[in-house]
């Protein structure tokens, strides 16, 4: 690891100058080769300094707006449902009337267990003449529709008004509007409609009377979650009859968009979300606990009278080199990997450490700036999950369970600590989504910011780009002119695809600039981490020899044991995907594997199980119809994301 250099060393030629570097010190003071400062130019200075505040400002205000609010509006907004128009034939929610009676039969009036005592219908005689319509009812067993008196015809269709959602969710329930009585010619049919749920401005009753309905009024009475007195059905143990199920009032269906102003922020939250999110942070919790114990309980050292700072735990491994980069730059005063205790902090994409940089302007610990990311980030990939699932398992509980795998998964502490796995499903999982909804250009466009986070950006892109290519064939099925225009309209967005490979294009560049070489990331991997190419089978004899020879410490060998379980599981997800057709999520787990089980040995390979999404809705889904399942998952992989939780805080290598 690479060590800041002294400030006095040789001034950096003009023409090798940085231009990652320069962006680096316009967002803020960092480096390690700035000159002197001229006590006359001091006042210049402090104009400077403001300015490079400004400037980094902007660069969180683009992070926050482009990435959270990408993936936000893309991944996290829910769609809103649309009405069903009113059915035109029989239904259970809107059946059709039966015939009416021959003229002149005797009909019975309503029931006690379809009225409510001192209302227009339970006494016949109490309606106004002409009004009564055999079959209506009112509260506790109210048709959805209309019967037609003896004058209307036997094979008309009785209008009917399609139910609407009631608006002010801060009343006590859901309310209907039910119109009692009412004034009615003879011949004429008197329909019971269930209106939008609305204040009552009926004038109070007089003193005495017992009930406020009366004929042609509008009487306000609560269908749902509460019902009063005057309103309530009668207990199946009284031995009434309750009214048949197609002449109970459809209830008004809450939408979001009908909620208080003051409400109207939760209205991007259902109900399941927040109970991933109230698990998500539970499992955060836990780790922070876990975090804090390890700083008492396994110092380094076997003589420690005081614990470590409180965030060391989390600075470990990788986060290191994420840090030099977001403070120092990619080559520091000239060095670089023409030296020989070069670090190879090339081998790691820019985007982490460019949003890293630009939150600690507003937290000046490193540490907590990039634990902040990974709690913000993470927060977005658990909802994007969430909602990918019920995309695939249509169960309501598939959602959840899936993110409870996730965050139980033996290498879940890395999504809260300084990696970058947090920060690329925060963009991958909403980018997922907008292509399974055809969105192609914000698919893309988040795509292509994942891919400033890590090369598995290039295998989503190549995932999306088969999705892509099996829905334009699927829409250009037909004949004649109106498949032709079909399978234009699908190809028209194939542009967008170019949009991922962008970034590590220009990443590439940048490093060509400054090491003569378009691949120094790649061979920055094989200096650092053994990643020449090797043939599958080579790597996986190599590997198998690390964890079973005893040629490497216990420590080393355990890891090594878990990089060809996870290889198995990898192997076996693949597999199961092809049979199942998922060709694009086949595709990107699939070269993922490539790209791992290529080298000398499996490295990470574990912690890529965490991007693996089709793997953790395949165990929920698995987990849905096998009940059993779900607690031999738990009893297995808690117990194994609690060691390596353990192995990482205290500065061994967990994988």
């Amino acid at each position: 690891m690479s060590e800041p250099r002294d400030p006095s060393g040789p001034e950096e030629p003009r023409g090798a100058q940085d231009p990652l570097r320069t962006l680096f010190q316009q967002a803020g003071e960092f480096g390690q080769g700035h000159a002197a400062a001229d006590p006359a130019a001091r006042i210049t200075e402090r104009g400077m300094r403001v300015q490079r505040r400004r400037m980094a400002a902007l660069a969180v205000g683009v992070c926050l707006v482009v990435g959270g609010g990408g993936a936000a509006a893309i991944g996290l907004h829910p769609v809103t449902p649309t009405p069903a128009p009113p059915a035109t034939s029989p239904s259970p929610s809107y059946p059709s009337p039966s015939p009416p009676p021959p003229a002149g039969t005797l009909t019975e009036p309503p029931t006690p267990s379809t009225t409510v005592p001192g209302t227009p219908g339970s006494d016949p005689a109490s309606y106004p003449p002409g009004s009564y319509t055999p079959g209506s009812s009112v509260p506790g067993g109210v048709p959805t529709t209309e019967a037609p008196t003896a004058s209307s015809s036997a094979t008309s269709t009785p209008w009917r008004r399609p139910v609407r959602p009631g608006r002010g969710l801060g009343q006590l329930g859901a309310t209907s509007m039910i119109a009692e009585g009412g004034a009615g010619t003879a011949g004429e049919a008197t329909p019971v409609r269930t209106l939008p749920s609305l204040p009552s401005r009926a004038p109070a009753a007089p003193p005495g009377d017992p009930n406020p309905a009366r004929p042609g009024r509008v009487r306000r009475c609560p269908s749902v979650h509460f019902v009063p007195p005057g309103c309530a059905r009668p207990s199946p143990r009284s031995g009434a009859t309750s009214a048949p199920r197609e002449n109970r009032p459809v209830g008004p269906v809450p939408y979001a968009s009908d909620a208080p102003r003051r409400h109207r922020w939760a209205s991007w939250l259902t109900p399941a979300d927040r109970k991933v999110l109230q698990l998500y942070l539970l499992t955060r919790l836990s780790l922070w606990i876990m975090a804090h114990g390890a700083r008492w309980l396994f110092p380094r050292g076997s003589d420690v009278r005081e614990a470590p700072p409180l965030l060391a735990p989390f600075q470990q491994w990788d986060a290191n080199h994420y840090l030099h980069i977001a403070r120092d730059g990619y080559f520091p005063a000239g060095a670089g990997p023409w030296l020989g205790d070069w670090d190879n902090r090339e081998a790691f994409f820019p985007g982490y450490p460019l949003l890293l940089r630009a939150v600690h302007v507003v937290v000046p610990d490193w540490t907590a700036a990039g634990l902040l990311i990974s709690l913000v980030a993470g927060a977005v990939a658990v909802l994007a999950l969430s909602r990918t699932a019920r995309s695939y398992v249509p169960e309501d509980a598939a959602g959840h369970r899936t993110v409870l795998f996730f965050l139980l998964s033996p290498c879940a502490v890395f999504l809260a600590v300084g990696y970058t796995e947090a920060l690329f499903l925060a963009f991958a999982l909403p980018a997922w989504l907008a292509a399974r909804r055809h969105q192609w250009a914000w698919a893309c466009a988040l795509t292509a910011l994942a891919t400033t986070v890590r090369v598995s950006g290039l295998f989503l892109a190549a995932a999306i780009a088969v999705l892509f290519v099996l829905t334009a064939l699927q829409a250009g099925s037909g004949e004649g002119k109106e498949k032709r225009k079909r399978r234009r309209t699908a190809w028209r967005g194939v542009a967008w695809l170019v949009l991922p490979g962008l970034p590590p294009l220009a990443y590439s560049w940048y490093l060509h600039a400054h090491t003569g070489d378009w691949m120094a990331w790649k061979h920055a991997q094989e200096r650092g981490w053994y990643r020449e190419f090797h043939t599958p089978w080579e790597a996986w004899t190599n590997t198998w020899n690390a964890a079973f020879d005893g040629v490497h410490t216990t420590g080393y060998a355990a890891m090594f044991q878990a990089e060809l379980a996870a290889m198995l599981v990898g192997v076996a997800l693949v597999a199961v995907l092809l049979r199942h057709r998922r060709r694009p999520e086949a595709v990107y787990v699939a070269l993922s594997l490539w790209a791992l089980g290529t080298s000398y040995w499996y490295t990470s390979v574990p912690r890529a199980t965490l991007l693996w999404w089709p793997l953790w809705i395949g165990l929920a889904a698995v987990s849905l119809r096998r009940p059993w399942f779900r607690t031999a998952y738990l009893c297995v992989s808690a117990p194994l994301a609690a060691l390596v939780a353990l192995a990482f805080f205290t500065g061994r290598w967990a994988g």
